[in-house]
């Protein structure tokens, strides 16, 4: 599974059509006279979650998976950069009441709109009967 072809088995499953994977001389013959991966190489975080994927039946997820970029290094510069775009919590941010106090129309709008929709409309169980029969 690991050095087989992605597109080709994605191409299959959106088919409808699905093969066992080849296995030996069969196998170095599909991937033009190639030779099998040694079994002893170590497999990757992102082909261990690919194959997860193709035994859950997410052919495209894994695809998807092998060729996604590499998540980012968890280094410090990483985390002070992140930390960067949120800033800390001071008495000169925005609050639930100076939002309140800024925008009235607006959030009464969306109140009236709400409980619209969360309203069931009237009606009585004899309402009902009457409109069934």
């Amino acid at each position: 599974m690991l050095g087989g072809d992605f597109v080709a088995a994605l191409a299959d499953r959106n088919a409808g059509v699905w093969r066992p994977a080849a296995r030996g001389a069969a196998a170095a013959d599909k991937r033009g006279g190639g030779r099998a991966p040694a079994p002893n190489q170590r497999v990757s975080a992102a082909q261990r979650r690919a194959l997860r994927q193709v035994a859950a039946g997410r052919l495209s997820a894994a695809a998807r998976s092998l060729v996604a970029e590499e998540a980012a290094p968890q280094t410090g510069a990483a985390w002070v950069k992140a930390q960067a775009l949120f800033p800390p919590a001071a008495p000169t941010l925005a609050t639930r009441a100076t939002v309140q106090a800024a925008f009235p129309a607006e959030l009464a709008e969306a109140a009236a709109f709400g409980a619209r929709r969360a309203a069931a409309p009237g009606f009585t169980r004899a309402g009902v009967a009457s409109v069934v029969r």
